[in-house]
């Protein structure tokens, strides 16, 4: 068999392995969200309900107008935090199939950026559990005010709570892209300082998009970590340029050092072969005046001894 087919199957071999793998992960993950799900489930319900109680709602409860729902919404809920809970061990399974095929320079980025991405979506995911309960509480009175009571669906609900988290952590990552982006040469400072009320008005339209609710205080609670993200991330592109132009400055000193250069080498060269020979200094300091005096031109002298250019001609 030809050895691309055999490295071909080789590579879909290790592929097989790492889908087990995972998937092994992913169902022991799901059965320990499974064994806690009434914890699971009253982390979740949390902002809703202190949102309730800011709101002035000491009487909130969910509903599920479902048979099955129940059930249901909790295997969905037990498979993602199965996948949270194992996203370490799935990562690291990944790795093992991809740390192969990438060089030594992209490994040691992957070391970097994969940790800081971690981080920054848990601060993401953090900062959106701190400050939904002010989101529904702010909800919840408008509704009070209007003489409506709220019933909120929980499977409604949910879907509501998980997006805010994905959005949350997803914009947390911005530093980290811009960062790469600027490795790449793709961004600079000065055209991101240029646009940045253009970013504002781009960061408030996904706000706008993104948050599932029209009102200004939702869109604010993600437009705002945004806009502080973005101006932070300007800080990270200029250190990224300032570093590279240090490196290049320094490539730079080392290819026209004089120790580099290669009319310093040949300059070197001949003051060698000078101190070796010191009547070749006088041949040269002869052959410059000559060649002042003559504008440039030298004589040719006439050879006496044609027996020295190996005889005449004929």
């Amino acid at each position: 068999m030809d050895p691309k087919e055999l490295d071909l199957i080789g590579h879909i071999e290790e592929l097989r392995t790492a889908v087990i793998r995972i998937l092994v992960w992913l169902a022991v993950g799901t059965a320990i969200a499974w064994s806690v799900r009434s914890q699971l489930m009253s982390w979740l319900e949390y902002p809703a309900i202190e949102g309730a109680r800011r709101g002035g709602l000491e009487d909130f409860s969910f509903h599920i107008f479902e048979p099955a729902g129940g059930i249901l919404l909790m295997m969905q809920i037990a498979l993602l935090g199965g996948t949270v809970l194992m996203f370490g061990f799935i990562v690291w399974e990944l790795w093992r199939f991809v740390r192969h095929a990438l060089s030594a320079r992209e490994r040691r980025y992957v070391y970097i950026v994969l940790p800081v991405s971690v981080l920054l979506f848990a601060s993401g995911v953090s900062f959106c559990y701190i400050v939904t309960p002010a989101a529904f509480g702010f909800l919840i009175r408008f509704n009070v005010e209007l003489g409506v009571e709220a019933q909120f669906i929980l499977s409604s609900y949910l879907r509501f709570f998980m997006r805010l988290l994905l959005m949350f952590g997803l914009a947390f990552q911005t530093p980290l892209v811009l960062w790469f982006l600027a490795h790449l040469e793709l961004v600079s400072s000065a055209r991101l300082w240029a646009t940045w009320r253009w970013a504002i008005v781009i960061i408030m339209l996904i706000a706008a998009i993104v948050t599932p609710t029209p009102d200004p205080f939702n869109m604010m609670l993600l437009a705002g970590p945004m806009m502080v993200l973005y101006f932070l991330s300007l800080g990270l592109v200029e250190m990224v340029e300032r570093a590279r132009s240090k490196r290049r400055r320094s490539e730079v000193s080392v290819m026209a050092s004089p120790l580099q250069s290669p009319a310093a080498l040949q300059a070197a060269r001949t003051e060698a072969e000078t101190d070796q020979h010191p009547d070749l200094e006088a041949e040269h300091v002869r052959l410059e005046r000559l060649y002042a005096e003559t504008g440039g031109m030298l004589p040719v002298e006439p050879q006496d001894d044609a027996g020295e250019t190996g005889g005449e001609q004929p």
